[in-house]
């Protein structure tokens, strides 16, 4: 359930083949790539498997060479994907948290009381969205372009 590759010095070439690799294994609840001196593009490799990784809930990106420009492309996936509810990024910290789809077993089993609701249905799929960008050293334009992204994903629960 746990993939720990904190400080393991993995090349570009290994997270290429990581990156192939982990749709293969969506039992993954938690993955962490921290300490290993990933660059922008192997960062954003990570996270375009996210929706492969239906049980994930933390992928940690931490103490990697992450420039703001990463930073705003991993702030849009943040906002588009619904599975994440918290990106947290301070200094050298960069994590995702993310919460499994919210499908109940009587959902699945068509349990027609629950089918017949749709308010409950509507509140199952609310999204909560946190984002936490302390330190990070944006820009003005680097907040127009956030500020856009914000507009296009869901209602925020907690700016930072």
């Amino acid at each position: 359930k746990k993939l720990g590759l904190a400080g393991s010095k993995i090349t570009a070439r290994g997270i290429s083949h990581l990156v192939q690799a982990l749709p293969l294994c969506p039992q993954l609840e938690e993955v962490s790539f921290q300490d290993n001196q990933l660059k922008d593009r192997e960062v954003l490799d990570i996270v375009k498997v996210l929706s492969h990784l239906p049980r994930l809930q933390k992928l940690d990106l931490s103490r990697n060479s992450v420039s703001v420009s990463t930073l705003l492309s991993l702030t849009k996936v943040a906002v588009t994907c619904p599975t994440i509810r918290m990106l947290q990024v301070r200094e050298t910290d960069l994590i995702f948290l993310l919460s499994p789809p919210t499908e109940t077993a009587a959902e699945l089993q068509g349990d027609p009381d629950l089918q017949g609701n749709d308010n409950q249905r509507k509140e199952a799929q609310r999204r909560s969205l946190a984002l936490r960008l302390q330190k990070c050293q944006l820009g003005v334009h680097d907040v127009e372009v956030l500020i856009a992204q914000l507009r296009e994903g869901p209602q925020l629960d907690e700016v930072e």
